[in-house]
């Protein structure tokens, strides 16, 4: 099993939360970063949220959603892409809105308040991890 099909099966029985512990759309993303880079981006944040709001405001000091991780993970080398290949992280844009993904092939990975889902939604950005 590759690497992010055991981080993938991990967060399968992981419940969704807003503490800033990974188990939130973004944080979750750098999880992933962490995994492949050592580092994980969204740590600077942890502390800073528990609450729905409250991630909120930290999207709305950066712009966006994608402004955020752009800015999180540009220190560790990591660019955008137009070719977003399995094991980029992504910003998806799903039914309940934009929410950060991980590229599996043919379909995105989310976590949110229902779970791990693998969808097949239009990717809005990308960046090579």
């Amino acid at each position: 099993m590759d690497d992010l099909s055991t981080f993938l099966k991990a967060a399968a029985g992981r419940p969704f939360s807003w503490a800033g512990d990974g188990a939130d759309c973004l944080s979750w993303l750098g999880e992933w970063v962490a995994v492949r880079h050592g580092v994980n981006p969204a740590a600077q944040f942890r502390s800073r949220y528990a609450t729905q709001i409250a991630a909120y405001r930290i999207i709305a000091e950066h712009g966006s959603r994608e402004a955020l991780i752009g800015a999180a993970v540009a220190p560790l080398g990591i660019r955008r892409t137009n070719a977003a290949s399995r094991g980029d992280i992504a910003l998806v844009d799903a039914p309940e809105g934009e929410l950060g993904a991980i590229v599996t092939g043919d379909f995105t990975a989310c976590i949110g308040p229902g779970g791990l889902r693998f969808r097949r939604v239009p990717i809005l950005a990308a960046w090579r991890v």
